[in-house]
């Protein structure tokens, strides 16, 4: 499955402007980084919506993983590891989320 997944994400292209169904959580994420110092982000992709969120004022300190690594952001730490299987322990984080990630499983209860 990872391989699909894999092949999925690569072929879907993005640029740095809010789609419609993400101008609604936004405001909420933005509200978090300026709230909490730590935010982890569950298939970052190319750390888009980060980047959005730093041009915004967000000075969090960012982790992430995904299945491969795509992110074009030196600042976030970064790990590659499946979404099922975290390399972190409990509580490290003060906001957690994923975004476009959960429908592409077809079983979510591992997530």
């Amino acid at each position: 499955m990872s391989r699909e997944i894999r092949e999925y994400w690569q072929k879907v292209e993005f640029d740095d402007r809010l789609a419609p169904q993400e101008r609604i959580f936004f405001e909420g994420f933005f509200l978090s980084c300026l709230r909490f110092r730590t935010d982890f982000r569950i298939g970052v992709g190319t750390g888009r919506m980060i980047r959005l969120l730093r041009r915004s004022g967000c000075e969090s300190t960012f982790s992430a993983v995904d299945l491969y690594n795509r992110l074009e952001m030196e600042d976030v730490d970064f790990q590659e590891a499946d979404t099922r299987s975290l390399p972190f322990g409990s509580d490290l984080f003060d906001l957690t989320y994923s975004l476009e990630l959960l429908n592409i499983f077809p079983v979510i209860s591992g997530c």
